[in-house]
């Protein structure tokens, strides 16, 4: 009894920013440099705290360590170190499908109190499937641990609930319920938070925004915040891909900027961030470092789909330029057919007399000349149309060549080598090179 009465005590005459009872702080690198906008992202396990519906769109089982050491959250000014582990692990099951995740969060509180949280979390895949559109949900239940340093201490139940809406590749809308039942700590109370964020991936940039509701605790008042970020991916032939990072945190008690930088090579990825308040005069960094480990292969039913739709953009670009070939073969014929009456009806003038002998001759070798380059134009193309798969698989290799030597990105080369196998597979083309070639870039990732 003594103890938890001196607990109340240091909670009311300290500075309110350190007695937090598990506010947020960011969880990963990548997260934090893209101003903790990570509601509505959903391509590694980052999303875990943020939005556990996001989870189910994980194609691949991940691990995950971070360690922060944050000096602002939009709780305040704090100062303490978080280690955290998490894993996701997706199932592709008929009664289970979607995604299962587990975290662990250590938090010291400098001079004051060690936090721990387990999170037991689960994301749907298609919950709801509509046309080019899908709706999921997920849910989280977590331990939560605190242990002041006096001695006391004390473990509770939370629990957060989302939603996950994806439009076609791209666009995709989260919403988020964190600590529904609002715990009460020692003496404080772990805050129900709203968020709400959209995200769109576009080839290798993605961009991000969030917006958070958080209800009061025992020390502090309600506050929202508005964070955004940007990312951007590129990818080199030997030393993996690179990303850089920026966001904003527009806060009622902190406004900071973002930054970081990442690095994936195979199945790994390390990420960096840094932020920078900027509502203080001496403002202190806060730092962070994450590393993600992704196993196995991509989802066989993602990788079917992108491969039809790949199947049919070519065909709708074969179907254009067949069209095109046959207007333009089309017109050529018209216009032989034309000049060739033309010259028919000169010669029979010619032979009849009807005219001049000089203005005959002179109509008549202007058009034969226009005939003649008109005729060249048809043959060409009709050689054109007539060509061979194997002369026309050769053209495309030597384009494919010059490509490579070009210095494009290993994943632009291994995407035409695919190309090429499948338009040319069923066509008795000699494809042993491209073959070669596929397998020699594969090795090499």
């Amino acid at each position: 009894m003594f103890l938890r009465l001196a607990a109340w005590a240091l909670l009311w005459a300290g500075p309110p920013e350190v007695y937090a009872a598990f506010e947020e702080e960011g969880f990963s690198a990548r997260a934090i440099a893209m101003g903790s906008a990570f509601t509505a992202v959903h391509d590694d396990l980052s999303s875990l705290p943020f939005n556990p519906a996001a989870l189910g769109q994980l194609d691949n089982a991940q691990v995950g360590v971070n360690y922060l050491r944050p000096r602002n959250i939009p709780a305040g000014e704090v100062d303490l170190d978080q280690i955290s582990l998490a894993a996701a692990i997706p199932i592709h099951q008929e009664l289970v499908n979607g995604t299962l995740g587990f975290g662990w969060f250590y938090t010291d509180h400098e001079k004051y109190a060690l936090d721990r949280s387990f999170h037991f979390s689960y994301g749907s895949r298609g919950f709801l499937d509509f046309t080019d559109s899908q709706l999921n949900i997920g849910a989280s239940m977590k331990f939560l641990t605190r242990a002041l340093k006096g001695g006391d201490s004390s473990l509770l139940p939370a629990f957060d609930w989302g939603f996950f809406y994806r439009t076609g590749e791209r666009l995709s809308l989260g919403l988020s319920l964190l600590n529904i039942n609002g715990p009460s700590v020692l003496g404080d109370r772990v805050p129900f938070t709203f968020k709400v964020g959209l995200a769109d991936t576009v080839r290798n940039f993605v961009w991000a925004v969030d917006f958070t509701k958080r209800e009061p605790s025992a020390v502090h008042r309600p506050s929202s915040s508005l964070g955004g970020g940007l990312e951007y991916w590129t990818s080199t032939a030997r030393w993996g891909s690179f990303a850089v990072r920026t966001g904003l945190s527009l806060g009622d008690r902190l406004r900071s900027w973002n930054g970081g930088a990442g690095w994936r090579l195979f199945g790994s990825q390390f990420d960096y961030s840094v932020t920078v308040p900027m509502n203080d005069a001496t403002p202190e960094l806060s730092h962070a470092i994450s590393m993600l480990f992704r196993f196995g292969a991509s989802s066989p039913e993602r990788q079917y789909e992108k491969l039809l739709k790949e199947e049919e953009r070519l065909r709708q670009d074969l179907t254009g330029a067949l069209e095109a070939g046959e207007i333009k073969r089309w017109k050529f014929e018209a216009e032989f057919d034309e000049q060739k009456r033309q010259v028919d009806g000169l010669r029979r003038q010619v032979e009849e007399k009807s005219s001049s002998e000089r203005e005959l001759k002179s109509k008549l070798r202007e058009m034969q000349d226009r005939h003649l380059k008109a005729v060249d134009s048809y043959q060409k193309l009709k050689k054109e149309a007539e060509r061979s798969p194997a002369d026309k698989f050769a053209l495309e290799w030597a384009a494919y060549e010059r490509l490579k030597a070009s210095g494009a990105a290993q994943s632009l080369l291994v995407e035409r080598v695919r190309q090429l196998l499948r338009q040319y597979k069923d066509l008795g083309v000699d494809l042993s090179a491209a073959n070669q070639e596929l397998l020699r870039l594969l090795r090499g990732r």
